[in-house]
């Protein structure tokens, strides 16, 4: 029997606490560093130890069905519990509540497309990982990554939507993907409603732009990816031209270049800095002569500031010029070095610099002497953190406080509480 599936908003935070998943102060840690780094609340849980990545997917799957009214609370709090504590699927956890799983089992936009024959199981996998790690949904992963249309993407979910109120069966939904040839061959993006926008800038395109491969390398990999029916990040990782940190970035980059918030010079920047730090992984290159060679794990808050591009000398000498006119500020660095005596420049500048390296003196300076960075300050503090405790990359953290410096915000965070 047909139904007609009314939906309910369930947050994500809220989810997890109603499931007994994750306790309020875990969440509340969750969103702010979500708020700091821009990154989705599921991805910050897990990064943070609370949460597996297998729970979190489950959670997403219950809470989509219980905002189409397909599943009861109590049934999804038994189902999570189940997923906990045996490792079992949703799915399976659903059967044997006696549960009909038929609106959850193989409904997933990336199985419907991988049994509809539009992905290969790796290219799902490789998916899945840049969407879990980029915080980007998977199709717009698979958009980006020109595997798939948006059209196509869009005509998926309105299937699989119908799939979970039992008003199609799921071969026929499958056998709909397979012989729908008119959305693979539109372009990557439903029409724009103004003819003339700009072309949206492909992915080969934008490692040219950053200089991360070569003209000569790219075609090469377009060859190979038209030769196999793979894509291009897929052959390009698969040649060790770029590594997967590096894919994830790009696509975030491009997502953002596409939806206009961020300009192609930015981007490539952004783009170029994190291929140099993803090639030396063990060192970090010296910038202006003030970043000693050190590991990414061990790189101070002033390191990493110089390296993200924020902390910049111009910056430095407008930090030491209000600090020569503010005797407070002055006799604050003197007291850190344990200096004390002359006021000339260049012994100031001394101090500072060695002041500088401690990461609460270095924080307490600029947001004295730069009151408005407070907030990318902050940022920084929680994404160096994370960098030390190895949750994220050096690559990954630039790539996220470049977009934060930017002013570029996350879209979903309002909606994760």
């Amino acid at each position: 029997m047909k139904q007609t599936a009314q939906q309910v908003d369930y947050r994500l935070g809220e989810l997890l606490v109603d499931l007994g998943v994750a306790s309020p102060d875990e969440i509340g840690k969750g969103l702010r560093v979500s708020a700091h780094t821009s990154l989705p609340l599921g991805r910050t849980l897990v990064m943070l130890d609370y949460v597996s990545d297998f729970v979190i997917r489950s959670v997403v799957e219950a809470q989509s069905m219980l905002r189409d009214r397909l599943l009861e609370m109590n049934q999804a709090r038994q189902a999570i519990s189940i997923v906990e504590r045996k490792r079992w699927s949703f799915a399976d956890a659903l059967v044997s509540l006696g549960v009909d799983a038929s609106a959850t089992k193989g409904t997933r936009l990336g199985e419907l497309l991988r049994d509809a024959d539009k992905l290969t199981p790796d290219q799902l996998d490789l998916g899945l990982s840049v969407s879990d790690h980029s915080g980007l949904p998977l199709g717009q992963v698979l958009v980006l990554l020109n595997k798939v249309t948006e059209d196509k993407v869009r005509m998926t979910l309105a299937l699989q939507h119908e799939l979970r109120a039992s008003n199609l069966e799921r071969k026929d939904v499958l056998k709909r993907l397979r012989t729908a040839h008119g959305a693979d061959s539109t372009s990557h993006s439903l029409p724009a409603l103004d003819a003339a926008a700009p072309r949206r800038l492909k992915l080969g395109e934008l490692f040219i732009c950053a200089e991360v491969i070569t003209d000569d390398e790219l075609e090469k990999a377009v060859e190979t990816s038209a030769k196999s029916q793979k894509m291009i990040g897929e052959v390009l990782l698969e040649k060790k031209l770029i590594t997967k940190d590096i894919l994830t970035a790009a696509l975030r980059l491009q997502s953002l270049l596409w939806s206009n918030v961020i300009n192609l010079g930015k981007a490539s920047d952004v783009l170029r800095e994190a291929n140099r730090l993803a090639g030396a992984p063990d060192s970090i290159t010296d910038i202006d002569g003030l970043v000693e060679e050190s590991r990414p794990k061990n790189v101070s808050l002033f390191e990493f500031l110089r390296i993200t591009g924020y902390l910049t000398q111009e910056k430095i000498r407008a930090s030491l010029k209000k600090i020569m006119n503010e005797p407070r500020l002055l006799s604050f660095i003197m007291n850190r070095t344990n200096q004390s005596g002359s006021t000339e420049e260049d012994y100031v500048r001394e101090a500072t610099e060695l002041a500088l390296r401690d990461a609460a003196t270095l924080r307490f300076v600029i947001n004295e002497t730069h009151p408005k960075d407070r907030p990318l300050v902050d940022s920084a503090l929680v994404f160096h953190q994370l960098v030390q405790e190895g949750r994220l990359t050096l690559c990954q953290a630039l790539v996220n406080f470049s977009i934060k410096v930017n002013g570029i915000e996350s879209d979903t965070i309002a909606a994760q509480a």
